[in-house]
């Protein structure tokens, strides 16, 4: 007896006996599997998984239906693999499939699982009712208002549309946002990466599975303790091996560190997760064998790199865009209840602009977040950093836009080479002030008065990177110190005359902040 209601969903064991149907559960799911398509096509648009009262019946049908989605006949052997300790639990394979059963009753069945599945949801509330009855506070035209919504909300979950009423949140908590990263990797929806061949997407990847599984900072940002996935396919497992190592020495880990960290190298493999027929978009056998393996080990975030391997559709088209990124990426990381991380690379017309879009504004709209990782900034005295690499946010539908963090490459790792923006950047922007404050005050003092001008000889931002005492600053943070002490009213530019009688121009700080 207690094994047996150990089967049924939580919060429905005090109703087993009389309001679930073990016997015709059973011969349902044996004429689907013996009757394949035909018996299923006959109640797929009826019939939910959350419908039966046996949750290992309701697991059992929900492997049938995935089964179906792929093209897939539904069968005993598939199932087995599935879920064969699911099916332990009931018998094993031949309960179902020895279950008396008749295919013509297929319809009365699943009528009765219905049924029965409206009268669990109604005993449920009228039990939540009834404690309130003798409430004097609460009132009778209230509770009976309250049992009508949540029938309809039993219909609406059954057809797949819930309506709302936002006057019912009144007084209710609001719920806190989930991150992986807190303000650039949203739990429960896709976002993008995209980045310029060669800089390290792939690495920044690499880094934030290898953050997730021990609880270090992710280029200076805390990440959420999780396990990972990542779908790799441009590179071979030997060329994640030598990555891994650069990481963990970069971040004092060891591979046995990672056991929160699983790889499918997929160089050469057909890694199609969805197709169009005429424009029908279609999940492939790949899609559900990733979603199968990140549920089965409990993955909370997916990696895919890249989309252009996973994509089988026209990039030029927004509708297939938003049926890949919505119903296949963000359906994945719905049934993980997680997030996933798409790599990209952007168009020419992107790269160029600094934009890190693609060729489709399909998948800017989609997203709901998405990050560039660039080069570093050209400099006026001579060419860019080779090793500097800057992450932006792009595109944030929960944060602050236009976000970035300055990287570095550093043997073999993406490194923070300043705080991140946020909390942490504004106190780095005031750090930057002072020292340009300092070093004016230094430059005024030898008497070798500097320019605001950026074609100027004694440009400031210019004069200030190359001394000793800069500190961590380079001539851009410098720039920007400027512009915004300039703002702030805390430095001017006044005109002077020199030993010659010329004049000239030169910053200082301002009267009142003397």
């Amino acid at each position: 007896m207690d094994n047996v209601v150990s089967l049924l969903r939580p919060g429905e064991q005090r109703h087993a006996f009389d309001l679930v149907n073990v016997e015709v559960e059973q011969a349902l799911l044996a004429a689907v599997l013996i009757d394949g398509k035909r018996a299923y096509h006959r109640i797929a648009d009826e019939l939910r998984p959350g419908d039966f009262g046996y949750d290992v019946h309701g697991q059992i049908f929900a492997a049938i239906v995935e089964m179906a989605d792929r093209g897939e006949q539904p069968n005993i052997v598939t199932l087995q693999h599935l879920l064969g300790h699911e099916l332990a639990a009931i018998g094993g394979p031949k309960r179902l499939t020895e279950a008396p059963h008749m295919i013509q009753n297929v319809p009365n069945y699943s009528r009765v699982i219905k049924d029965l599945a409206k009268r669990r949801a109604l005993a449920a509330a009228l039990e939540d009712i009834s404690a309130r009855v003798a409430n004097p506070s609460e009132t009778a035209e209230r509770l009976f208002g309250e049992l009508e919504a949540q029938m309809r909300a039993v219909e609406d979950r059954r057809s797949g549309s819930v309506l709302v009423d936002p006057t019912v949140l009144e007084g209710e908590a609001i719920p806190d946002r989930k991150w992986i990263v807190a303000d650039w990797i949203p739990w429960g929806v896709v976002t993008g990466l995209y980045g310029d061949p060669g800089l390290g997407k792939t690495l920044a990847a690499m880094q934030l599975q290898t953050s997730a599984a021990t609880g270090s900072p992710w280029l200076g940002l805390r990440v959420a303790r999780v396990k990972s996935l990542a779908v790799l396919c441009e590179d071979p497992a030997e060329e994640l091996h030598r990555r891994q190592a650069d990481i963990n020495e970069s971040y004092g880990r060891s591979f046995e560190d990672l056991s929160d960290v699983r790889w499918m190298p997929r160089l050469g493999c057909d890694n199609l997760l969805m197709t169009f027929d005429h424009g029908i978009p279609t999940l492939t056998p790949f899609f559900f064998q990733v979603l199968r393996q990140a549920k089965e080990f409990g993955a909370k975030l997916v990696i895919i790199d890249t989309v252009a391997d996973t994509f089988g559709g026209n990039e030029n088209d927004r509708g297939q865009v938003r049926q890949f990124v919505q119903g296949c990426l963000g359906r994945l990381a719905r049934e993980i209840d997680g997030a996933v991380v798409a790599l990209a690379h952007p168009s020419r017309s992107g790269k160029s602009e600094g934009t890190g879009e693609s060729g489709s504004t399909g998948w800017d709209a989609t997203f709901r977040s998405r990050l560039y990782l660039s080069a570093g900034e050209a400099q006026e005295d001579g060419p860019p950093d080779p090793d500097a690499r800057i992450l932006a946010r792009k595109k944030a539908n929960y944060a602050a836009r236009e976000e970035r963090l300055d990287l570095r490459w550093q043997a073999g790792a993406l490194v923070a080479d300043r705080p991140a923006s946020g909390i942490y950047g504004t106190i780095e922007r005031r750090a930057a002030e002072r020292v340009f404050l300092d070093l004016l005050d230094a430059t005024t003092r030898e008497g070798r008065p500097v320019s605001d001008k950026p074609n100027a000889g004694n440009f400031a931002p210019r004069a200030f990177s190359r001394r000793p005492d800069r500190e961590r600053y380079g001539k851009a943070d410098f720039h920007r110190a400027m512009e915004r002490l300039f703002a702030a009213g805390q430095i001017v530019v006044e005109q002077f005359r020199g030993a010659n009688r010329h004049p000239y121009s030169a910053i200082r700080r301002a009267q009142n902040d003397e």
